[in-house]
């Protein structure tokens, strides 16, 4: 999931501002709608995981953001910000938001309280090593790309390079999908104790 967030993130400013031609603000406020329904969802989330477990939302939410992924993949160079790029970005973030907290709550379940500090600096060290692999792997693909399309222009060479790079990440989101219904086993209620040592961690994952 962060793997492909980073990319997604990095690749859409370049479209915006060597695409759209969007000023550096510009493209900052085209974001805006991320955080407030990341921040929406992601405040909810704690209660529909107490009532129905946390395995489901992590098979729900990839999906729903592989279609957002899938949405983005169809952009060209006349593609407009609020018909191309606002409703990925606002179906993006609930499947984010659907995601992240089932799986803090997955990767801590079972851990003994004393434990808790050192899962939780695991999942933080696996989020950034899977960003960081996740931009390298993306933007190496568009720059691929973009070079052996540099003959239909800089424009659409660009575009092209985006395209690939949005399938790639939509592989990637698929996987973490396939992943969670096939090793995830989880109870329909998680533990008191583990719901408590969530807290910091969900607050911090909402930060980020």
């Amino acid at each position: 999931m962060t793997a492909t967030m980073f990319g997604t993130f990095f690749l859409l400013t370049l479209y915006f501002q060597g695409v759209l031609h969007f000023t550096p603000v510009i493209a900052g406020f085209a974001f805006l709608p991320f955080p407030v329904m990341l921040g929406f969802m992601s405040t909810r989330m704690p209660g529909l995981v107490h009532r129905y477990g946390f395995k489901r939302f992590m098979i729900i939410g990839p999906l729903v953001v592989a279609a957002g992924i899938l949405w983005l993949s169809q952009l060209h160079s006349g593609s407009s910000y609020w018909l191309g790029v606002l409703p990925a970005i606002i179906v993006m973030p609930l499947g984010i938001g659907m995601t992240m907290m089932p799986t803090i709550a997955a990767a801590t379940s079972g851990v003994p309280g004393h434990e808790a500090g050192i899962a939780s600096g695991l999942i933080s060290t696996s989020q950034q090593m899977g960003g960081a692999l996740g931009l390298s792997i993306l933007s190496g693909a568009a720059a691929t790309v973009m070079a052996n399309s540099i003959h239909l222009g800089a424009v659409e060479a660009s575009v092209r390079g985006y395209h690939a790079a949005f399938l790639i990440a939509a592989v990637f989101i698929l996987l973490a999908c396939l992943s969670a219904i096939l090793v995830i086993r989880s109870p329909k209620h998680p533990a008191p104790e583990h719901a408590a040592a969530l807290k910091p961690q969900l607050q911090s994952s909402v930060g980020h």
